[in-house]
């Protein structure tokens, strides 16, 4: 099995059932042990304001659990790219993870970067999962974490590590 990467064109919401992206979506995933979607891979250009960011966020993480329960979805781990989510009354760039239809992780953004500072928590700690299907051990992180001094180190004993990062869509890029 394969992991597969997905970049969407974040000028449009999130696809419904049986709409061509989300057929896309299904046909994709049907192929790969593990599926990561982009950072901030479900808002769009009609979301303006901070409040219509997080109602957003939670409709995409309500969005992601049938998504992973799809039959094309079985055996895949998804890694939902990251969203804006409230957690102790705090917002978070958070990476939620999903397998057939259960969030079995999350991984909230150390390393801040750009609107996000003074708007978005910093995290802290790592995530570690062991993939249900193939057993190999993944790690996360979202973008400029990657800058962290010595992050590799806590995922040296890690066999992948999903790095969502931001998916701008350019003219030369598929419809799909």
């Amino acid at each position: 099995m394969q992991t597969v990467l997905y970049q969407r064109d974040i000028r449009r919401p999130l696809p419904e059932p049986g709409e061509a992206e989300y057929i896309f979506l299904l046909d994709q995933i049907k192929n790969s042990s593990s599926f990561i979607f982009p950072e901030y891979f479900a808002f769009h250009s009609a979301i303006e304001t901070e409040e219509s960011f997080l109602n957003y966020s939670s409709y995409a993480l309500e969005w992601l659990k049938p998504l992973s329960a799809e039959k094309e979805a079985r055996g895949t781990l998804i890694v939902g790219g990251s969203l804006l989510l409230l957690n102790s009354d705090k917002v978070y760039n958070s990476t939620p993870i999903f397998f057939e239809a259960e969030q079995v992780g999350s991984y909230q953004k150390q390393r801040l970067f750009g609107h996000e500072i003074g708007r978005v928590e910093k995290g802290s700690g790592y995530t570690v999962i062991k993939h249900p299907v193939t057993y190999e051990k993944w790690g996360f992180l979202i973008c400029a974490d990657v800058f962290i001094p010595g992050v590799f180190e806590n995922y040296r004993d890690c066999d992948n590590i999903a790095i969502p990062t931001s998916s701008p869509f350019r003219e030369v890029d598929s419809e799909q």
